[in-house]
């Protein structure tokens, strides 16, 4: 058995999680102090920290495409060229996201005349002879056709901050299929992020069953006349040749001229001050604190000092957030007092207008239950909410309304019942701003006979 077995092997696909940082950030930029786009790298980072967290690798290396077209190219004139070029702001990140993969220690590799998804796939197939757990980490759907028993690919999730790890089971249990079928179902379906033209009208839900019943894009054309819908037979038979090209380009090479030096990829420890350095001049504040958490390390003080004087001109965000959502500043609300009936009126018809409001439930207990009992949907406006401002020295004695209340229940008057539960809140809470929740519609029997055997737990919670 080979020195590395049960040791883990990552390699990360460097332009995919590029890009997917990048256009995390698409409706909110991100920049340093000295305005250096830095979208592409601050997603790239976080990717690679929860990929480091997550997977904690004994040997870890990076892959870049190489600048050459490729086999690819040559085979079919339209590979890819539909793809824009890469956005300006992004092409100066390149460069240092290559700082920062240099700074973790781990080597990158570039093959001329091949992308990294051979370069990758020819490096997991030799780690996992050598019986290494084999991660390789990218947004891309084809890599699925390598997963094995010991390989599995990690998806970058929803978030810079989230991965998901495809194995066999997994990729059974999303596609329907084995793994090394993922070529047959592009031949089928194409895949129109690299213009591999598949078979014209064919889509998932058509090619999943076929190769289901007949394994490979082989098998169905050697069984083309037991397929009895006649239009599916038609659109195989007429776009045969495009089926197997778009399987060829489809698949991932495995035997490249590249052999994967395991020692030089050995993962120990990142070069601190380097990080550090370069997280100052990024201005990613937060990054420093998830280096020492994740390796454990005592940073040097003085390195600390360097980072914390470099001023950032805005806080790093740490995930997307739509154009149309605002950022809460303290220094920017206005607060106004409700000491009047008809300011609580006015204040009331505004809610009931809104679309949305937020407010605050700790001590509202009334109104949680209200909203959990009633059968009806919130959105009807079954409720009016009127604020008063109450002065908790007149207050009277709680327990008398806690009688009244459960008396009120019992004798099913809900006019009083709700009036003597809402002075019972307001008496007993030590906050001057409560809620005075007045009914405006009939709500089911169901809804008070909740309430009736709940009476007594909703007083004392108060």
């Amino acid at each position: 058995m080979s020195k590395f077995s049960s040791k883990k092997f990552v390699i990360i696909d460097a332009m995919a999680l590029a890009y997917k940082g990048y256009y995390a950030f698409i409706s909110r930029p991100l920049t340093n102090s000295k305005g250096e786009p830095t979208s592409a790298v601050f997603g790239f980072i976080n990717q690679l920290f929860k990929i480091i967290e997550d997977t904690k690798p004994d040997y870890i290396a990076v892959a870049f495409d190489s600048k050459e077209k490729t086999f690819r190219h040559e085979r079919y004139e339209y590979y890819k060229s539909s793809r824009q070029a890469m956005p300006e702001d992004m092409i100066p990140q390149i460069h240092r996201i290559k700082e920062v993969i240099d700074a973790f220690n781990i080597p990158i590799y570039i093959l001329p005349g091949y992308e990294a998804d051979d370069l990758i796939g020819t490096a997991v197939t030799e780690a996992a002879k050598l019986g290494f757990d084999c991660y390789a980490i990218t947004p891309d759907k084809d890599y699925i056709q390598l997963v094995a028993e010991n390989v599995r690919v990690v998806k970058p999730g929803k978030s810079t901050e989230e991965i998901v790890i495809l194995d066999e089971d997994k990729v059974r249990e999303e596609m329907g299929f084995e793994p090394k079928q993922m070529i047959d179902y592009l031949a089928l379906v194409g895949d129109s992020s690299d213009d591999i033209p598949g078979v014209a009208g064919i889509g998932p839900k058509t090619a999943v069953p076929l190769i289901q019943e007949y394994k490979s894009l082989e098998n169905i054309y050697k069984n083309i006349d037991k397929i009895e819908k006649q239009s599916l037979k038609n659109k195989l038979i007429e776009n045969k040749e495009n089926a197997f090209l778009s399987k060829e380009l489809a698949t991932i090479k495995i035997d490249t001229p590249f052999h994967m030096n395991f020692e030089e990829a050995i993962f120990e420890k990142p070069n601190f001050d380097k990080l550090i350095a370069l997280f100052a001049e990024l201005d990613f504040k937060s990054f420093p604190a998830k280096l020492k958490k994740i390796f454990v390390e005592t940073v040097p003080t003085a390195t600390e000092k360097k980072a914390a004087e470099v001023k950032p001109k805005e806080e790093e965000i740490p995930e997307v957030v739509p154009e149309t959502v605002t950022v809460f500043d303290r220094t920017k609300v206005k607060y106004k007092l409700i000491i009047t009936s008809k300011e609580a009126k006015e204040l009331a018809k505004k809610l009931s207008e809104a679309e949305l409001f937020v407010f605050d439930r700790k001590k509202l207990s009334l109104l949680r239950q209200i909203l959990h009992a009633s059968p009806l949907p919130f959105s009807q406006q079954i409720f009016q909410i009127e604020f008063r401002l109450m002065n908790f020295v007149k207050f009277s004695n709680p327990f008398l309304k806690v009688r009244e209340a459960k008396k009120f229940a019992r004798t099913g008057n809900m006019t009083l019942l709700f009036s003597a539960l809402t002075e019972l809140m307001l008496r007993i809470s030590f906050s001057t701003l409560c809620l005075q929740v007045m009914l405006l519609t009939r709500i089911r029997n169901m809804a008070w006979m909740i309430f009736r055997r709940n009476i007594l737990a909703i007083s004392q919670f108060l």
